[in-house]
């Protein structure tokens, strides 16, 4: 019997985990959209050159305004030391924490060295508006369909 995602179904609002930041310190997901929407994309490892390219294509559409007010919000595996080296590769406009041992509380799955990633837009709530999961990290980020659910946001 397959396993149901109900972390990352539209609709439904994400768990609420402890995080590590890269200083070491303990944040949570509303702590760090800090009452705003929010792209949260869930890194395959710290060091995934796939996930670390979406940050960049994350934090140049946030410098241009295309995600309006939204946090962009890195989520790897590990603890502060792999917090802190994803966000040493990344923009400082991308907040970055670690999430313990992998992302099972978001119901994204594990396979040996296999770690699903995914970017997910949410309202200042938590709920998600959007997400796109892959197996592949060059996959688990539509453009087109991050920058569409932000301005969906931003008429409601």
């Amino acid at each position: 019997m397959p396993r149901t995602r109900t972390a990352l179904t539209v609709g439904t609002v994400l768990p609420a985990p402890a995080l590590t930041q890269a200083d070491g310190t303990a944040t949570t997901i509303a702590e760090l959209l800090d009452g705003h929407p929010g792209v949260i994309h869930f890194m395959r490892t710290s060091t995934c050159p796939a996930c670390l390219s979406v940050g960049k294509q994350l934090a140049s559409l946030h410098r241009n305004g295309d995600l309006g007010d939204a946090r962009v919000v890195f989520l790897t595996p590990g603890d502060g030391t792999d917090a802190a080296q994803a966000a040493s590769r990344l923009d400082d406009t991308v907040r970055v924490a670690a999430v313990g041992a992998n992302h099972a509380v978001f119901g994204l799955r594990r396979s040996g060295q296999f770690q699903e990633s995914a970017t997910a837009v949410v309202d200042a709530d938590g709920t998600v508006i959007q997400v796109t999961t892959a197996a592949m990290p060059a996959k688990s980020f539509d453009r087109a369909a991050t920058v569409d659910a932000i301005a969906q946001l931003a008429t409601r």
